[in-house]
């Protein structure tokens, strides 16, 4: 259960510095989501790949 939090911690805090600045940049709502989600997802199959 620590390791599931820890991942999901990482990709949350990548996701929020990669759509920050797009969201100041007035980008599409799409976008921002799919960014968020790719950084949210990321971490956990960087962190399962043995």
């Amino acid at each position: 259960m620590t390791a599931f939090l820890f991942t999901l911690l990482i990709g949350l805090m990548g996701g929020l510095i990669d759509v920050l600045p797009m969201i100041k940049m007035k980008m599409d709502k799409y976008s921002n989501f799919s960014a968020f989600v790719h950084y949210l997802i990321a971490p956990f199959i960087i962190f399962s790949i043995k």
